[in-house]
């Protein structure tokens, strides 16, 4: 990055030349850097994001004086409970119900967005899951089913060896799963899977499907991919 002294005839230099941006610092000096390349290939799943995103934004601006007041209220007991914890996050009203309204669609694209806050936090759920590698998927078994109203997210993400794991964002979703008796595995295909290789992390989590909300991720081991 290539610093300029700007003329007197020049002040608030700024814009672009060619492949690069001039930037205007605090104090009057000019960089020129390079202009930053953005990745968006605006893929199929990326629309549908962006689109499940673009509904919990209106239904925000759809809600009425009440209920906004009711998710406001809702932002202020996630913030004492922050501090309780030890936490220095201070939530807005509208990226919580954004936040919860995107998870209820991801899970659902035809339910309807709940318009008042939970009226209980939600933890978790009772089954306990494991992972093994099968011919041409990752398998996931929980030892007892849902509970109601709740599902699974299985993730995926691709390690080096077996003793490796994952920045926690690199997991990616795979599936929403409920577990149900007589329904306690669910294989989860690696053919032409973008995130798979020798070994694959797994992890999962629970979501209360009428609320977005969520728990975890649990992270469950690396298995190794035969071939």
């Amino acid at each position: 990055m290539a610093k300029l002294k700007t003329a007197c005839f020049l002040p608030g230099l700024s814009g672009a030349t060619g492949s690069a941006v001039f930037v205007q610092m605090p104090d009057g000096s000019v960089y020129l850097r390079g202009r930053p390349v953005v990745d968006d290939p605006d893929t199929e799943a990326q629309r549908h994001v962006r689109g499940l995103m673009r509904r919990a934004a209106r239904a925000f601006r759809a809600l009425s004086a009440p209920q906004q007041r009711a998710w406001l209220d809702y932002a202020e007991e996630e913030a004492r409970r922050n501090r309780r914890e030890g936490q220095a996050t201070t939530p807005r009203a509208y990226n919580l119900f954004t936040g919860l309204a995107y998870q209820v669609l991801r899970i659902d694209p035809g339910a309807t967005i709940p318009v008042t806050p939970p009226a209980s936090p939600f933890s978790g759920d009772a089954p306990s899951l494991s992972v093994e590698s099968v011919p041409g998927a990752v398998r996931f078994t929980a030892d007892a089913p849902n509970g109601l109203d709740v599902v699974t997210e299985l993730m995926l993400a691709r390690v080096r060896s077996s003793i490796s794991l994952p920045n926690p964002r690199a997991y990616r979703h795979q599936a929403f799963v409920r577990f149900v008796p007589g329904s306690l595995s669910v294989d989860v295909p690696l053919e032409d899977n973008p995130y798979a290789g020798r070994y694959v992390a797994c992890a999962a989590r629970y979501l209360r499907s009428s609320t977005g909300q969520a728990a975890g991720p649990m992270v469950l081991g690396v298995v190794e991919v035969p071939g």
